[in-house]
């Protein structure tokens, strides 16, 4: 749950902006249990990429799950959270 709060956190801090950095976490993830602050060492093309990546595989399990039709499209945007117009967005660059 915690995870899921962390991207939800991240992809609306991120705005349209593409990618993601240290500066899209939730601050309480840049500070050590001392206090002191901690160090992201990914680099953001690696955050990046994985971002792309765990997205991509979200939606193409959501859409062989429900199907490729309209109807299992609408339906997977409704449990992803999103627009219809969104999906079909974010489904024409992975080619799914």
């Amino acid at each position: 749950r915690e995870l899921r709060n962390v991207i939800e956190y991240i992809f609306v801090m991120r705005g349209e902006a593409a990618g993601i950095n240290a500066s899209h976490l939730p601050p309480y993830l840049l500070t050590a249990a001392d206090g002191r602050k901690t160090t992201i060492t990914a680099q953001p093309r690696q955050l990046a990429s994985k971002g792309k990546q765990a997205e991509r595989e979200a939606i193409e399990n959501v859409i062989q799950r429900l199907g490729s039709s309209v109807e299992g499209k609408k339906q997977a945007a409704t449990e992803l959270g999103i627009s219809i117009a969104t999906l079909y967005r974010k489904i024409k660059p992975y080619d799914l």
